[in-house]
């Protein structure tokens, strides 16, 4: 197997996940993060799906427990 280059997301879709991300700073447990990643999940959900933005978020290193809580919303 090589190892070969994975282009970026488009644009929208790479906003979306640094808003998740940055949504993300309390694990999603709070009221204005949980607010915010479900709106941004709406786009994500229709832009790439729920799996794509789950992995990006454990690609952006938050842990096992806040992406429970992600997956929940």
């Amino acid at each position: 197997m090589t190892r070969q280059p994975i282009a970026a997301p488009a644009e929208p879709v790479s906003d979306l996940l640094k808003d998740l991300d940055f949504a993300g700073n309390n694990g999603w447990f709070d009221a204005p993060g949980k607010r915010d990643a479900r709106r941004i999940l709406q786009e994500l959900d229709r832009l790439v799906g729920r799996n794509y933005a789950i992995g990006a978020m454990l690609a952006a290193d938050h842990s096992r427990k806040s992406l429970d809580a992600l997956q929940k919303l």
